[in-house]
């Protein structure tokens, strides 16, 4: 038997009467093999040496749209280095995460997808598939359900259970589990169709700027574990300062604390936290709520899971601030992410 692969690559493999011969879950024998597996058919085979132990016709096709046209129902999909290309007598279903009611137009050139097809006629398309990754901020993440409420950057909420045969990882972390998921990180998650299938857990820079360079794109950020870091902005970023105002690398300020994280698209976004004064009032454990005052009133804010509670570079427990004591508070989405006694 004469095969050729993805990339085009030809190859003799030898059938044997021992081999298994798979057709709508009927086995074959060999004496039927050419009537039902003819010139041009899409197979799977699997191998012992030079030898086919088992082969069925294939009824599926992975890879990224290269072209696609929702008005004439025509896709082409490059798999390995071959351009396949379908004509549909009826449009598939789509499985897009996000799309409840897709349809061949939320698809797009670059997008990864699956193909199911019809195993009897392998240019028919039954099914597709479609791989994305979306990242989102975390809001709130429960241990004991795995529930996690999510905010997308359209600033939507919405609330997820993360299987616990989902991988979860996280740079600079081996084997993180669900219980490093904290509120105020990031969530960068793999869907197939509406099925995620990979969890990464993106933990921003957070801290102090040390130095900046608008020219060169850099920043470099004390964090608040006393590491110096030097961080590539690049060309594409989002910076954003006090009340979220757009703004530019060049505005920020030596002495400014930042959020630094990379966006699902790749760019960077920089946040500068705003800065209070503050008189310390007490802090909230049941609500995670820091209650101040001001010659401009009362306010309170949630207190971030990473907050840094120091005084000078001596590290703080929540309970080393007394009522009355003169702080300085770094907020980042009106959460607490520093405090200064």
């Amino acid at each position: 038997m004469t095969v050729e692969d993805i990339n085009g690559n030809p190859y003799i493999f030898k059938m044997t009467d021992q081999t298994a011969i798979l057709m709508y879950g009927v086995n074959y024998n060999l004496a039927n093999f050419t009537s039902n597996f003819s010139q041009g058919k899409r197979v799977n085979i699997q191998l012992s040496k030079q030898t086919v132990t088992s082969i069925s016709l294939a009824t599926q096709l992975t890879g990224v749209i290269t072209d696609i046209n929702a008005t004439t129902k025509q896709i082409t999909v490059k798999s390995g280095s071959q351009n396949v290309s379908f004509t549909m007598a009826f449009a598939p279903s789509i499985e897009l995460y996000g799309k409840p009611s897709a349809t061949l137009s939320d698809l797009n050139i670059g997008d990864s997808v699956t193909l199911d097809l019809n195993p009897g006629q392998q240019d028919t398309i039954l099914k597709i598939t479609a791989t994305s990754t979306k990242q989102y901020k975390v809001l709130l993440a429960y241990s004991t359900s795995r529930q996690i409420t999510l905010q997308d950057a359209a600033g939507n909420n919405l609330v997820i259970t993360l299987d616990t045969s989902v991988p979860i990882v996280a740079e600079g972390k081996v084997s993180p589990t669900f219980s490093d998921i904290l509120a105020d990180d990031y969530l960068k998650l793999s869907f197939k169709g509406n099925t995620i299938t990979n969890a990464e857990i993106v933990s921003p820079v957070r801290g102090k700027v040390l130095a900046v360079d608008a020219g060169a794109g850099t920043l470099t950020v004390q964090d608040f574990a006393g590491l110096t870091k030097l961080v590539t902005i690049g060309a594409n970023a989002t910076v954003t300062g006090n009340g979220n105002a757009q703004t530019t690398l060049a505005a920020v300020q030596v002495g400014d604390r930042v959020q630094v994280v990379k966006n699902g698209d790749g760019n960077m976004n920089v946040k500068v936290a705003t800065a209070l004064q503050r008189t310390f009032v007490a802090y909230n454990g049941g609500t995670n709520t820091l209650s101040f005052t001001s010659t401009a009133g009362s306010d309170s804010y949630i207190m971030s899971p990473r907050v840094y509670l120091h005084k000078g570079t001596d590290s703080l427990a929540i309970t080393g601030f007394a009522a009355n004591d003169a702080v300085t508070v770094y907020l980042i989405d009106g959460r607490v992410i520093e405090m200064e006694k």
